[in-house]
């Protein structure tokens, strides 16, 4: 997507960028989730209960950033990168509908309401990229 925005390729590239931090973001937590459930002793010892919470903490700090970055502010960028190239104005009002529930996540993530508004982030973001994919597919299939 980012290399179909030729106008602003700055933007496009810091996009890129948020794509590359986060994914291998998203895998650590995904690890660190694993290592939580599979590694970590059955016993319920008050050193394996600090260790599990302190990496569970991570975990899902982790997984949250990267989500904020995939499907909030990932799909903002591309979006003003591409405004006069491929991006519909509606595509882009959306991203910044995601872009906000982004905000609204990083709010979440300190003041506990991840499993209610910080979670809008998941369903906005994720179907402006199944939206977008459709716009592109589109796009390919006129031209």
């Amino acid at each position: 997507m980012a290399s179909l925005c030729v106008q602003r390729q700055a933007i496009a590239k810091i996009a890129m960028y948020s794509y590359w931090i986060a994914v291998p973001l998203a895998v650590a937590s995904f690890v660190a989730w694993l290592a939580v459930v599979v590694r970590l002793s059955p016993d319920s010892s008050p050193t394996a209960a600090s260790i599990a919470e302190a990496m569970g903490w991570f975990a899902s700090r982790a997984d949250w950033i990267a989500t904020i970055l995939i499907v909030g502010i990932g799909p903002a960028l591309i979006s003003v990168a591409g405004r006069s190239n491929w991006v519909p104005k509606w595509l882009a009002g959306w991203s910044f509908a995601a872009l906000f529930a982004g905000l609204l996540c990083a709010i979440a993530m300190y003041a506990g309401g991840l499993t209610t508004y910080g979670f809008l982030i998941v369903p906005i973001g994720i179907s402006w990229t199944i939206a977008s994919s459709i716009v592109l597919f589109k796009r390919a299939g006129t031209t």
